[in-house]
């Protein structure tokens, strides 16, 4: 079920990229690889970004997670940073926060709190409204002993 629904969503984006013309400073899509570190092994991030200036913006993610004997949600929000490489590169920094729940099979569920960070370099296509994205997200968590963590991230936004 999970690879149909990240098929369907992929393809969707991708046919959207494909239709438009015009850049705009909003963004949604998908992030796959390991969560801001409360939920280990996230299959996926449903992400949303949000403009607020040439070089701020919010940064929303959904993300979900299952497993041998677990799975959970978590949701965490940034504000970015974005500074310009070069061409359609751009790199990004910023701080954040993030909760998330996890269900265990044979032991107790447990909510995850925590302030989190971003990292990461992001290419614009030119010609279509695409955005690809590498970031590291290090996250400390205080409830459930859980300390500090991070993971990275490979991203696909529809730029709208």
């Amino acid at each position: 079920m999970k690879k149909v629904l990240m098929s369907l969503a992929i393809a969707v984006i991708c046919t959207l990229g494909l239709s438009a013309q015009e850049m705009s400073p909003n963004a949604l899509g998908l992030k796959l690889g390991g969560s801001t570190g409360n939920i280990s092994g996230v299959d996926v991030e449903f992400s949303y970004q949000k403009a607020l200036s040439s070089n701020n913006r919010l940064e929303l993610d959904l993300g979900f997670s299952s497993g041998d004997g677990y799975n959970g949600f978590s949701l965490s929000g940034y504000y970015q940073w974005v500074w310009n490489i070069q061409g359609g590169f751009n790199w990004y920094a910023a701080p954040g926060a993030s909760v998330g729940y996890l269900n265990f099979k044979n032991a107790d569920d447990y909510v995850s709190v925590g302030v989190a960070g971003q990292v990461g370099i992001e290419y614009r296509f030119s010609e279509i409204p695409l955005q690809l994205t590498l970031d590291y997200n290090p996250y400390i968590g205080f409830t459930n002993s859980e300390g500090y963590s991070g993971s990275f991230c490979l991203g696909i936004r529809y730029m709208f």
